[in-house]
């Protein structure tokens, strides 16, 4: 389990120190003495799910030199907020759906280029961070979505807030 940082194109691999403090899970269960315990809890579950668990892997990109107006046609296409941007098949960035509004309200989309409007500083994980990891660091970074990478740091998927709700729901 890793989380990195993509920076001018390069990943480094980074250390969040509260992921680090302690040993317990914040969401272990408390358990009255003299009940047994439950068979099946949810945070056995979390200890077992990670981000190749529950992320899209079918990944739309989008070319760091096509115009913005091309990403708003994706974002309604496939109706979702963040899309990855690439440089000959490499990870440079990612693009919201806040930076395209943005690109809109000030009537740049038709001259802007996506490398204009991306974020260059991704904070990235693998496929093997469990859900809670990925679950704090997305609510301790303010971001909404992570981009997943391979051992060969090729994108792999992404796994947004969405996703770890839904499968928060899919448990019940």
């Amino acid at each position: 389990m890793a989380f990195y940082i993509l920076l001018n194109g390069q990943v480094k691999e980074h250390q969040f120190d509260y992921l680090e403090k302690g040993t317990s899970r914040r969401l272990e269960p408390t358990l009255v003495a003299g009940k047994p315990k439950p068979k099946a809890l949810i945070t056995d579950k979390i200890i077992n799910t990670f981000a190749s668990n529950i992320m899209q892997k079918d990944v739309q990109v989008i070319d760091q030199n096509e115009k913005i107006e091309k990403a708003v046609d994706l974002i309604r296409k496939y109706q979702f907020h963040h899309l990855p941007v690439v440089n000959k098949d490499k990870l440079v960035g990612i693009v919201s759906d806040r930076d395209i509004l943005w690109a809109q309200k000030v009537q740049l989309t038709s001259i802007f280029d996506i490398h204009d409007s991306m974020s260059s500083i991704v904070i990235l994980s693998d496929e093997d961070s469990p859900i809670d990891h990925l679950a704090m660091v997305l609510y301790r970074e303010k971001i909404h979505a992570l981009p997943i990478i391979d051992e060969k740091d090729k994108l792999s998927g992404i796994v947004s807030h969405n996703d770890i709700l839904r499968w928060l729901f899919d448990q019940h």
